[in-house]
């Protein structure tokens, strides 16, 4: 429960980057809006929510292109099927959120086609580079749950990158995340998981991946 809180608690970081105050009820207005999108078509919802997912959480280096970060995030987020309870895990969160029994199986199949070209893709691009963090990857899916597998990748890899990007922009305003994190763990103490927990979480995330696009900019 402490480790999901310090990974939740940095969206609190996202109150540095609104720069105007209009911003604020864009953020709120999204995860309203697309929770709601969510209870009416919830495959595409999902869809656009492991998209835009697979791009922050394969944002490891700036530089690197787009279609790049999307691989290295895919691979990461489909390899989390794999896990000793993946597929139970994976079975229970989509058929919790709507999606009928038929489609989860296209999904399974769909998670496998795409882990199984993003491995590829990655052996090709980064060669000999690619190595040690497959090998390690592959370790990680062999011998852990998929709260563990995620778990160990947010806060090893994904948090500290996001952090370190967020004092070097906004220096020690970055620390509200300490105090924040005590407030995330009652949080997820109290909370029973549910259909609209799941959904509103989702939500949340979606427009947090939003504003660090800067989509949220086009509205000024």
């Amino acid at each position: 429960m402490f480790l999901e809180s310090i990974i939740l608690s940095h969206g609190t970081l996202d109150l540095l980057f609104f720069s105007r105050s209009d911003e604020i009820a864009i953020y709120l207005m999204i995860i309203y809006f697309y929770n709601f999108f969510m209870t009416i078509i919830p495959e595409l919802g999902i869809s656009i929510f492991l998209l835009l997912s697979s791009y922050h959480i394969g944002d490891l280096n700036p530089n690197e292109s787009s279609w790049k970060k999307i691989i290295k995030g895919s691979l990461i987020i489909t390899s989390s099927y794999f896990t000793s309870d993946g597929s139970k895990v994976w079975g229970n969160s989509l058929y919790l959120l709507g999606v009928t029994d038929e489609k989860i199986l296209h999904i399974f199949s769909l998670l496998i086609n795409i882990n199984t070209i993003s491995f590829v893709s990655c052996s090709i691009i980064y060669k000999k580079k690619s190595f040690i963090p497959l090998f390690l990857l592959h370790l990680m899916v062999l011998f852990t749950d998929i709260q563990n597998f995620l778990m160990i990748y947010s806060t090893i890899i994904h948090l500290p990158i996001f952090i370190l990007r967020a004092k070097k922009r906004f220096g020690k305003k970055c620390y509200i995340i300490f105090p924040s994190i005590p407030l995330c763990y009652l949080f997820l103490k109290s909370i029973t998981w549910n259909v609209g927990i799941l959904r509103v979480i989702i939500s949340f995330s979606v427009s947090h991946l939003l504003l660090h696009f800067g989509i949220l900019k086009i509205f000024n």
